[in-house]
């Protein structure tokens, strides 16, 4: 959820992830695709405005590979994890994730979104559910109609989110555009053709910890998101209740020993997804928690995930 990273050395990176004010040390490493050498150099584009929300500027960075390509490049929006309240584009992960994926010779763009806001007096949550979610969809759809500016074929866009931003990504992988009211983007989708989910919560309508986290629990942070405990509401903001013939592909990862969110949301959405006759890869960690520590394991995050938006985005 909440991530930050400070590099080790050249293939390590230590996280801290936090919810609220929690934070849990991991340890990742640096991994270079293996795959055919990527263009040279990645340049990155900040603070790029792809809408306004509340009176403010919705910011995206678009990172992009070298230019020796004959035609348009795939493109993957990185959804950042923090209890959907916290986290945030820059952090060190998502920049090296974003810089990763660049360097595999994908268009990457790390999204920024309106994040949940808590109750003063414990009840109206701002920004709850679907504004988060709304401007994830118009990210991609940004992203769809601007590009010829980045080299990137817009029928060609994947996502890949880490816990809060898994479940967003999620939900661009199983649902349609929920606002269509901006005419300038009515004629591009919000659904991606790929989506990689870092455990990432699918089924809302399932309780979650209990552990207090600075002064909230997850479930408080579920429900904060939510804006309600009705369950249709929990229904209607959960990917696992939207799965149908046009859900796209889905790589999914998680740790066995998770404590934020159960393992069993992954390995039900994973189900779910199979059971319809969906294209699924679920890749479980034994003895992981919210977050990746071996080094092997982050690794292999990595290597599947580059591996899997080559297969379904192209190259």
């Amino acid at each position: 959820m909440n991530q930050s990273a400070t590099v080790s050395n050249a293939h390590r990176t230590t996280w801290r992830v936090a919810l609220g004010a929690l934070f849990v040390a991991l340890t990742l490493a640096r991994v270079a695709a293996q795959t055919p050498a990527p263009p040279v150099g990645v340049t990155t584009q900040s603070a790029i405005v792809y809408g306004q929300a509340a009176g403010r500027p919705l910011l995206l960075d678009a990172y992009l590979p070298g230019t020796n390509y004959a035609r348009p490049r795939p493109g993957v929006l990185v959804v950042h994890g923090g209890g959907w309240e916290g986290g945030g584009r820059h952090e060190g992960y998502y920049q090296k994730l974003a810089t990763d994926l660049a360097e595999a010779g994908f268009a990457a763009f790390s999204v920024d979104y309106r994040l949940v806001r808590r109750p003063a007096d414990g009840v109206g949550a701002q920004n709850s559910f679907p504004a988060p979610w709304d401007d994830c969809q118009r990210a991609v759809r940004w992203v769809a109609r601007h590009a010829a500016e980045f080299g990137v074929e817009p029928r060609r866009l994947g996502a890949v989110g880490v816990s809060a931003g898994g479940h967003l990504v999620a939900l661009l992988g199983t649902r349609d555009t929920r606002d269509n009211a901006d005419a300038e983007l009515a004629a591009f989708p919000s659904r991606v053709r790929a989506v990689v989910d870092i455990f990432g919560p699918a089924d809302l309508t399932q309780a979650f910890p209990a552990v207090n986290l600075s002064g909230i629990t997850v479930q408080g942070m579920v429900d904060n998101l939510v804006g309600s405990t009705n369950a249709a509401a929990r229904r209607a903001a959960s990917p696992q209740f939207f799965i149908d013939d046009r859900t796209v592909p889905f790589l999914i990862f998680q740790g066995d020993r998770d404590p934020l969110v159960p393992v069993a949301q992954s390995r039900d959405f994973a189900a779910a997804l199979r059971n319809a006759g969906r294209e699924v890869a679920y890749i479980e960690f034994p003895g992981e928690g919210h977050g990746f520590g071996q080094p092997e394991n982050v690794a292999r995050v990595n290597r599947e995930m580059i591996a899997f938006f080559r297969r379904t985005l192209g190259e």
